[in-house]
């Protein structure tokens, strides 16, 4: 025989797990189960195992034994195995080898408070000798109360092999993923300290087990958040956790922008606007068409250098052709004062070539229009 503790506060899921990890399975076995868990329903639990194939078809399924504290504190509740040995496996007591017995609100019962009697201090101790003469499975015991210290007697709390431990998800039931989950906590004995513990895991709350017993008296309840200030996740919190998260992300980004220029070289630095550039560049290779195509020109070519045009970034070189006064880029010329000249489809072009004569205004033409 085992003997297990699942506490936990009210609403934890410490009713669910009894029922959905301890009474069904063993209804299942074919065990008999005896519990003071209210209003549990022995044919909805048939019908659950039949419902999702718990059990073999052929198999025969158990009983639900209801008990009340009056009937778990009455005398001859259980056997002596002194007596059992005696009467060949034969004993006149409310509990029998091979029975799971599940007591819900365990201080009534078995509480600090409480005397035990010889009867159930020897069936704690000697369990190992209850089992069943044909299956030969042992009796289990399994409390269940909200805190072990102040539920128990000491005594009883010296046998405990296992104590489950349930916990609702409160300060996350804002959240639909938290609100039906609960955590288990599996601890080895009774004291529940960090290096007792055998595992920890997430459990959910299925609807198809609600139905095998009530939870609240009256029925079906309905809880309600009296201050809902111990919820981690209303929408004013929501909101000040968004802004918490996205701050430094935002912060992060504002400083790479600021300094990779200089950390990561000229290849990251923001480029510079190239328009005048580009649109002088493009006059410039326009020019140097027109002055490069058609027929060679003779030596008396209107085609001479007027002059030069500052922007303030670049130095450009004014050309008269007889289209007009066009620019050029000084790399084509060869500087030498007054003197500078450039080869153009083999004629020079100086201030000196071309015709003195202008057919329009230099300045006119040098004007943007």
């Amino acid at each position: 025989m085992a003997m297990y503790v699942y506490c936990g506060l009210q609403g934890s899921g410490k009713s669910f797990e009894a029922v959905k990890s301890v009474i069904v399975p063993a209804i299942a076995q074919g065990r008999r189960v005896l519990t003071n868990i209210r209003n549990i329903r022995q044919d909805k639990i048939h019908d659950l195992i039949e419902r999702k194939a718990l059990a073999k078809p052929e198999a025969t399924l158990g009983e639900i034994i209801p008990l009340t504290p009056d009937i778990i504190l009455a005398p001859n509740f259980f056997f002596d195995p002194e007596l059992l040995l005696a009467t060949n496996g034969e004993v006149d007591s409310f509990v029998r080898p091979g029975d799971l017995v599940v007591i819900d609100e365990a201080w009534e019962t078995h509480g600090p408070d409480r005397k035990l009697s010889e009867e159930h201090k020897k069936f704690f101790r000697m369990h190992r000798h209850y089992a069943h003469p044909v299956t030969g499975v042992t009796c289990d015991l399994v409390f269940l109360c909200q805190d072990i210290d102040t539920s128990l007697n000491r005594f009883v709390k010296a046998t405990i092999q296992q104590t489950f431990h349930m916990k609702k998800h409160t300060a996350l039931a804002a959240i639909p993923y938290w609100k039906n989950r609960y955590v288990i906590t599996i601890y080895e004995g009774h004291k529940m300290r960090i290096k007792d513990v055998i595992s920890q895991y997430q459990a959910k709350y299925d609807k198809d087990y609600f139905g095998l017993y009530d939870s609240h008296v009256g029925g079906v309840g309905k809880e309600v958040k009296v201050d809902g200030r111990a919820t981690l996740f209303t929408k004013k919190n929501v909101l000040v956790f968004s802004c918490a998260l996205l701050a430094p992300a935002a912060g992060l980004y504002g400083l790479y922008s600021v300094f990779a220029p200089y950390l990561l070289g000229d290849s990251h630095k923001p480029a510079v606007p190239q328009t005048k550039q580009t649109a002088n560049a493009a006059s410039s290779g326009l020019l140097e068409e027109k002055l490069s195509a058609g027929k060679p020109s003779s030596r008396k070519s209107r085609v001479a250098l007027v002059g030069y045009l500052s922007t303030g970034e670049s130095i450009r070189v004014l050309v008269r052709t007889p289209e007009g006064i066009q620019t050029v880029t000084p790399t084509r010329f060869v500087p030498d004062g007054f003197a500078t000249s450039a080869e153009v489809d083999g004629q020079a072009v100086s201030f000196s070539s071309g015709s003195a004569k202008s057919d329009s205004s230099l300045l006119g033409e040098a004007l943007p229009k």
